[in-house]
């Protein structure tokens, strides 16, 4: 029986006259009924009591634990048992009342959180008769704070990892507060060494347009996203995203503003780095253009000169009676200071691709008969090489909408290179018509091309045989004009080749 102390303390007998059998059966009622687990030990902790809700909680039913009293203590999980000791040993020594949270493990092997509640009873004599026991399950409550506590970890990774700083002044620029993130992030050891400098126009180095963005949040809006640039305690320049609010008493009186600051120093530096860089490569450009046509200019004027007297030198020697040797050597002269000349004409076409100088103006095309004109300029060139060199236009209306000089320089190479790498043979131009583009191919029989080297072809000064005892002349600046010039005219031109059995290289044209 439950003794009067124990009656007087649950139960107010004012309020509940019964006997103490009337109150017990009430107790046991309101217990059977709990959703926690409570159960009753005697003063030699001897199980006496325990309620239904044991089996929701634990999955073992009341007979399981009186058979296997030591159940109480197998439930508790590893990991706590060393604290479920503990708490015994208070109960052990006299502690009234103790309250502790362990994990249990279930009879199907779950794991479950309770909040356990132990307290010592005693009778009107103050003799201990017992421990009044209260299970709470807080599994879901434990998973809970655990979301809690991991999204809290999330935030704080995010903050230190974009470097969010917080401080809090009034409208004359005093410093209310400021977070850890920020105070570091300015190099202030503490509060203190803050409070020793004005704050607002030792941090913002442009302190008037700041002031003038706290105007514009003064009126009632949030200010956003302003790039604001601070200065550290150490004298380094820090760069952040910064927004202003405004926050007002119930007058509407502005009070304070709260201010973030998000770290993009790194950020803004590469972009300053990039900018700086940028400039740098423009300048070199602007600088390697302006030397190359100077130079250019400087080589050519002298080569028209020699070019101009190999041709009076020639036309004399014809009508004398001179050495077969000495007039070989003029043509020598002349077909080297052409190559020259050709060298140097790239190299300024190339400088000048190169810098973005090129102005285009499209205009209707014949290309066929544009093609013609190149193939009346070097078919004599091919003749003396023995090479048979032919145009077909298979085409209805060869007419395109282009740069006419792009296109000039296009087959210009095209043709030049083709009679250049075949020493003998044919070169054929095709043109022909399908799906509403114009095809130009121009094919050879020549010393053709390596396959691994043609994704290399029209980089700048690149060549298959970069050796000095290479068999033929060239820069490696052809097909990068090339390149360039189908780039700006909006042409795709496509390579095949194989070593020893000839090229074709095709540019391909949008039909007006």
């Amino acid at each position: 029986m439950v003794s009067n102390r124990i009656n007087k303390t649950i139960y107010d007998e004012s309020v509940f006259p019964h006997d103490h059998i009337e109150l017990e059966n009430l107790y046991k009622i309101i217990t059977e009924f709990s959703i926690d687990w409570i159960y009753w030990l005697d003063p030699h902790n001897k199980l006496i009591y325990n309620s239904p809700s044991c089996r929701y909680i634990t999955g073992y039913s009341k007979e399981d634990f009186f058979s296997d009293q030591s159940l109480l203590i197998k439930i508790i999980a590893p990991e706590d048992k060393r604290r479920f000791i503990s708490h015994t040993r208070d109960v052990i020594r006299g502690k009234v009342f103790c309250s502790e949270e362990f994990r249990i493990i279930t009879k199907d092997g779950q794991t479950k959180w309770i909040a356990h509640n132990c307290q010592a009873v005693y009778d009107d004599n103050n003799k201990y008769i017992g421990r009044y026991i209260s299970n709470r399950d807080i599994t879901d409550l434990k998973k809970a704070q655990e979301e809690v506590r991991s999204i809290d970890n999330q935030l704080s990774n995010i903050c230190n990892e974009v470097k969010i700083g917080c401080c809090r002044i009034s409208p004359s620029g005093k410093l209310i507060s400021i977070n850890k993130t920020l105070r570091m992030m300015l190099g202030y050891r503490s509060e203190e060494d803050i409070d020793k400098v004005n704050f607002e126009r030792n941090t913002f180095l442009n302190i008037e347009e700041h002031n003038k963005y706290k105007l514009e949040a003064a009126d009632g809006k949030i200010v956003k996203n302003i790039t604001t640039a601070c200065i550290s305690n150490k004298g380094r320049i820090l760069y952040f995203k910064e927004t202003l609010i405004p926050v007002k008493d119930a007058k509407g009186e502005l009070v304070y503003f709260d201010i973030s600051l998000i770290d993009i120093t790194k950020q803004q530096e590469a972009e300053l780095s990039l900018l700086e860089t940028e400039t740098q490569k423009k300048n070199l450009e602007k600088l390697k253009t302006e030397f190359l046509a100077t130079i250019s200019h400087e080589i050519r004027t002298p080569i028209n000169v020699i070019l101009n007297l190999v041709q009076i030198l020639k036309s004399d020697l014809a009508s004398l009676d001179v050495d077969k040797e000495i007039i070989e050597s003029t043509s020598i002269i002349d077909t080297e200071t052409r190559r020259i000349q050709r060298t140097i004409g790239l190299i300024l076409e190339m400088s000048q691709l190169a810098a973005n100088n090129f102005d285009i103006h499209p205009e209707p095309v014949d290309l066929y008969k544009l093609i013609k004109e190149l193939h009346a300029k070097y078919i004599d060139e091919a003749r003396r090489k023995n090479i048979k060199f032919s145009v077909v236009n298979e085409a209805d209306s060869p007419l395109v909408m282009v740069d006419k000089y792009s296109c000039l320089q296009i087959f210009t190479q095209l043709i030049d290179n083709a009679i250049k790498y075949t020493p003998e043979g044919e070169i054929l131009i095709l043109i022909a018509e399908h799906s509403g583009k114009i095809s130009v191919e121009v094919k050879d029989t020549g010393v053709g091309i390596k396959r691994e080297y043609i994704p290399y072809l029209f980089s700048t000064f690149s060549q298959e045989d970069n050796s000095y005892s290479r068999m033929f002349e060239g820069t490696g600046l052809g097909l990068a004009v090339v390149k360039k010039h189908c780039d700006l005219i909006d042409a795709v031109i496509e390579v095949e080749s194989q070593k020893n059995e000839g090229s074709v290289f095709r540019v391909i044209f949008n039909k007006v």
